[in-house]
């Protein structure tokens, strides 16, 4: 499952069907992982445009050591860490960037079986968000919504409902899709959406994972075998 389960193994995964399937794979942002997408990477930095990246330690999590930068000073360009690019539009909740957590179950992996929980989670920034500018690229509460970070900003409300309808940093995703619906969008389109994310994103891990099982289930079948 660490194909999945880390950030490298997933933008590895992702990255080789957006390759095959570029229309179909638009899912995610343009990703490298360094050291060995560095060439093309540096590519990325001109005087024409002043873009900025999201760089993370390939095994990270808490949002430890993540950074955005708008040149390579101060970067260690030999660790490993995916880069992707910085999506300077996103859309806010509150006025603050925020993310869901979908929750998956993958019963069988050949064939390839799983089920999406309609309920979820959704993690709210503790500071309001505004555009990038090099003044701002280490508010982490403002760019990164692990509630690692976040709980101990001066902002930070916990939850005091199921909901969090009360403004909490944590929510139920079907909280998010009221109010989106009472707002006049169209929930069942974004449902829709994520369903789409989920299965190409197990499409694209499901032929190792595969040889991964069967291998698992050699070995235990013949404990003797290498």
């Amino acid at each position: 499952m660490l194909e999945l389960a880390r950030k490298a193994g997933a933008a590895r995964t992702l990255n080789r069907m957006a390759r095959r399937f570029p229309e179909d794979y638009k899912i995610f942002p343009q990703t490298w992982l360094l050291p060995a997408d560095l060439t093309d990477f540096k590519a990325q930095f001109t005087a024409r445009r002043n873009k900025t990246f999201i760089l993370k330690p390939s095994k990270g999590a808490q949002g430890k050591d993540i950074l955005l930068v708008r040149s390579l000073e101060g970067v260690n360009l030999h660790a490993d860490l995916i880069a992707q690019r910085y999506l300077h539009r996103p859309c806010l909740l509150d006025g603050r960037k925020f993310d869901l957590r979908i929750y998956v179950l993958v019963t069988s992996v050949d064939p390839l079986r799983a089920y999406l929980h309609k309920e979820g989670m959704v993690r709210v920034c503790a500071t309001p968000y505004a555009p990038v500018r090099g003044s701002n690229l280490d508010d982490v509460c403002m760019h990164l919504t692990n509630y690692a970070i976040n709980k101990h900003a001066e902002g930070y409300v916990p939850a005091t409902t199921a909901d969090g309808g009360d403004g909490a940093h944590k929510r139920l995703l079907s909280g998010l899709l009221d109010a989106l619906g009472r707002a006049g969008h169209d929930t069942p389109r974004l449902r829709h959406a994520m369903r789409d994310v989920v299965v190409k994103t197990l499409i694209a891990a499901q032929p190792h994972l595969a040889h991964t099982y069967r291998a698992c289930l050699q070995r235990r079948d013949n404990p003797g075998s290498s």
